[in-house]
């Protein structure tokens, strides 16, 4: 069965925690069955506490989900300090940085007794060749299932799929075979590929060339899928709409595979109040991707 969800930035509930029950309220009005959280810990700002959980808030905030049986899944921070860039000259100090991601995915694995997915961006660095930033990526993953395990395990990690404006020979992570043979060389069950459709979408206008859905094969190591649409000015993250064919299109390849886990509506939330009541706005992106995924459409909002 596929979960949908939003990511829910704190901006997306007025940044109080306190505020967190009736945001849960209008997405189960739209049908959400999930949410993604990106979290963070460690030095802050105005701009990173608008898009990430804050540690203290990390409980508080999961906790108001999962008690309307709502699934949290998790990804990593944005901050340079995550990056797995990191891996390849400072190991201890990126471990120091997620074990507290890890532990506090393990706890909600615990406390309610599903599978959770970490999603994360791959080593990228533009100095490094391909095959290091795979590497890279490779033994952070080792450690942190290993880690993930002694912490009673249930932790899968998704690797995203990424767009690339400059088009940088050393990513892996901007193309479906290379990220789907990383992910047959990591040999893991619990390692995929997290679809990203506007990143892949946004790829393929960067090479010029056909959109077209995955095959099979791709759908097979999927464990996380995004999606977002893109506005006339090239925003990424924008809300979904009538003019998203393409996603509608993806969503729906992807119901046809049978795939089973969550998709994420990675819509920000300024770009949503650029159209008018942000939650209505997300209300209707809800629509879309319910109707293209097979699922009950949602009462609200009323576009009849």
């Amino acid at each position: 069965m596929i979960r949908l969800g939003n990511a829910s930035a704190p901006k997306w509930f007025g940044l109080r925690a306190a505020n967190v029950d009736a945001y849960v309220d209008q997405l189960i009005s739209f049908g959400a069955s999930s949410t993604e959280l990106v979290l963070h810990h460690g030095p802050s700002d105005e701009r990173n506490e608008r898009v990430h959980i804050q540690e203290h808030d990390w409980d508080t905030v999961a906790s108001a989900f999962q008690a309307r049986n709502l699934h949290c899944n998790l990804h990593a921070s944005l901050a340079p300090a995550f990056s797995l860039r990191r891996w390849a000259f400072e190991p201890r100090r990126l471990q120091a940085v997620y074990r507290p991601l890890l532990r506090f995915g393990a706890e909600l694995v615990q406390r309610y007794g599903t599978s959770r997915v970490l999603v994360l961006h791959a080593a990228n660095a533009k100095e490094k060749a391909t095959e290091q930033n795979a590497q890279a990526t490779a033994e952070f993953l080792e450690w942190a299932l290993e880690e993930s395990t002694a912490l009673g395990g249930g932790l899968h990690c998704s690797i995203e799929l990424r767009h690339d404006g400059e088009l940088t020979r050393e990513r892996f992570d901007t193309d479906r075979a290379m990220l789907k043979r990383f992910v047959a060389s990591v040999g893991d069950e619990r390692v995929g590929i997290c679809w990203d459709i506007g990143n892949d979408l946004q790829q393929s206008m960067l090479y010029k060339v056909a959109a077209f859905p995955p095959d099979h094969s791709f759908f097979s190591v999927v464990n996380h899928v995004h999606a977002h649409g893109r506005s006339a000015y090239g925003d990424m993250h924008n809300p979904l709409g009538p003019t998203d064919v393409n996603v509608i299109q993806y969503l729906e390849a992807l119901a046809a595979a049978n795939y089973s886990g969550s998709v994420t509506l990675e819509i920000r939330y300024r770009l949503a109040a650029a159209q008018g009541n942000p939650m209505e706005v997300l209300g209707r992106s809800y629509r879309l991707a319910s109707d293209a995924l097979g699922l009950q459409r949602s009462a609200f909002p009323n576009d009849e």
